[in-house]
């Protein structure tokens, strides 16, 4: 019977103790990704009662923005429609981009108590002279005659309000995104709002007949614009979110790239904060709806794809940077090889470029000349099982942790390849695909002595008053290389626009080092990249530029560097 009976405990134990587990990993772990599911009912509701916080540059320039229709309901308004439009994402049809991945901080309210009570105070209280107080609910309709309130006195009334019963506040604290934040300290106190919202209550307890602008000082007007203006209502405000990106940077990026199509990315070596990216073909955030047909069905130009972070191709010679990498971390950098222009390994006829003869050739003058057939040879030296263990710690294969939708580059070389399919992945082709956004964090893991960030495009969370509440820390991935190897990659690609394939990003303003790439892709015109890193000597920026069936005389050199040159008149 005992025996039964602590079968039965046990089991019993173990389902609620599964229960518990289960319910916490969606509350812990999940979390984020429920807030932010646009399924999710409770934000659909929050959006009927709170005007959308606005998405920012860095410098306060807004992009998007919420404004009142003739209809009396709030619409989107996006400034830079197409510049910004892969970044910002879209509303309607769903939500994507920044509009989704910080849906939940968009509709959270700050000083919340605040804004509601100064929402029932403007709307019900001063409505056509009549009082609404009912339960202070701000949804609800029935009215009172002005003074007619229906507490004894403040504390009656704001023991109420903190409850969360007045104002309608729930307990539940709004989720945010996964991103490491930093608190900021400087915002309003309880202290200071329970102060604010009693001074607002005696006012209009002790004269009823008054005016709201002489129940709301004009300490409150000039402070902050929570309180202004109230005399029209006051509207409930979402958080804003400000972008890490710099609208001088993405503006002149957005004019360099036209309509090519492509996508230029600039980022910060030392924080892997996105500047600046843009991508073409483009779309207009405001017509989605209007224009979802074609803009899902249009499979040859795929506008609604961020081609920076979403775009797979081949990597071409850049990938020769992993393969250098890999020659200088095992000893082999030494290593010298005499292109014939057109070279044999085995029954492999491997040509370079314009089947350009090379002749004797080192690590550093078959980097910056991209030689095909120095790499070939070099990764027949390394043999697969090293190449495949060097591009994995890249971030090949895995998920490089974009807020924003992306894909993740792919490796497919395996121990059971061949010397045929490895010597194409040596040269960035075969099966290997990758991101725009992944090789601007390779190339600024060697700018800054090996370390590799986690792309970041929001800089943290600023209240409808203006102050910064939240702030995104950058997120440090590991180290991909040595500070040594590094330094030596760094000279590689300094060389390659000295002296190589890359010399129109030679400029007297600013010394660039970089590395071009050409990727085959089954047509007659040529995938064109080119990835570099600026200044040379303290690099601070990482520019990655690719042009779809671009072809030759591609002005992916000049654009990066003319983009680079106009950063640096911004310092």
């Amino acid at each position: 019977m005992n025996n039964n009976i602590k079968k039965t405990f046990w089991v019993l134990f173990a389902m609620f103790a599964a229960l518990i587990i289960y319910l916490g990993y969606f509350t812990v772990v999940r979390a984020p990704e429920i807030v932010n599911n646009p399924y999710n009912l409770r934000l659909s509701a929050k959006e009927a009662s709170i005007k959308r916080g606005n998405i920012e540059d860095i410098n306060g320039v807004v992009i998007a923005e919420s404004t009142l229709n003739d209809e009396g309901s709030y619409e989107r308004v996006y400034n830079y429609p197409r510049m910004y439009c892969h970044i910002t994402g879209y509303t309607s049809s769903g939500k994507t981009a920044v509009e989704s991945a910080y849906n939940a901080e968009l509709l959270t309210l700050h000083n919340e108590t605040l804004q509601r009570f100064l929402y029932i105070l403007t709307n019900k209280v001063f409505k056509k002279g009549e009082f609404s107080l009912t339960g202070l609910n701000p949804f609800e309709t029935e009215v009172y005659a002005v003074g007619d309130l229906p507490y004894t006195d403040f504390d009656d009334f704001y023991d109420d309000t903190a409850s969360g019963s007045a104002l309608d506040i729930s307990d539940e604290k709004e989720e945010t995104s996964e991103e490491t934040t930093e608190e900021i300290t400087e915002e309003t106190t309880d202290s200071e709002i329970d102060a604010e919202i009693k001074d607002i209550y005696n006012n209009l307890e002790n004269n009823p007949n008054a005016s709201l602008d002489s129940i709301v000082s004009d300490g409150y007007h000039s402070e902050n614009d929570l309180f202004a203006p109230l005399k029209n209502g006051y509207v409930l405000k979402g958080n804003s979110i400000v972008l890490s990106v710099d609208h001088r940077i993405q503006e002149k990026a957005f004019e360099l790239l036209g309509e090519k199509k492509g996508s230029i990315i600039v980022s910060e070596v030392n924080t892997g904060k996105i500047k600046a990216m843009v991508s073409y073909p483009n779309y207009n955030p405001e017509t989605v709806a209007e224009n979802w047909e074609y803009l899902t069905t249009d499979e040859e130009n795929t506008p609604l794809l961020n081609r920076a972070s979403q775009g797979l191709y081949p990597p071409g010679s850049v990938f020769k940077i992993a393969v250098a990498q890999l020659l200088i971390d095992t000893n082999q950098e030494d290593m010298t090889f005499y292109c014939e222009g057109t070279n044999h390994f085995g029954n492999k006829v491997l040509r370079c470029y314009n089947a350009n003869v090379h002749g004797s050739v080192d690590l550093t003058s078959a980097f910056s000349k991209s030689c095909n057939g120095y790499f070939a040879q070099a990764s027949l030296n390394l043999g697969t099982s090293r190449l495949l263990t060097q591009a994995l710690s890249l971030g090949f294969n895995s998920d490089n942790g974009f807020a924003l939708e992306h894909s993740a580059s792919i490796f497919s070389l395996t121990e059971d390849s061949d010397n045929s399919e490895l010597i194409d992945t040596a040269i960035g082709q075969g099966k290997t695909m990758v991101t725009p956004l992944d090789i601007n964090m390779i190339t600024a893991a060697v700018a800054n002595g090996g370390t590799m960030y986690t792309p970041q495009i929001a800089e943290g969370i600023k209240s409808p008053s203006g102050s910064m509440i939240k702030v995104f820390s950058p997120e440090a991935r590991g180290t991909v290389m040595s500070e040594e190897t590094s330094a030596k990659i760094r000279e590689l690609m300094r060389s390659v626009v000295t002296s190589g394939t890359a010399t129109a990003a030679a400029s007297d303003q600013i010394s660039i080092a970089g590395k071009t790439g050409t990727a085959e892709n089954g047509t007659d015109s040529d995938h064109i990249w080119f990835t570099c890193f600026a200044p040379y000597d303290s690099p601070k920026y990482a520019v990655t530029v690719m042009l779809e069936y671009a072809g030759s005389g591609s002005r992916a050199v000049p654009m990066a560097r003319e983009l680079l040159e106009y950063i640096n008149t911004l310092e």
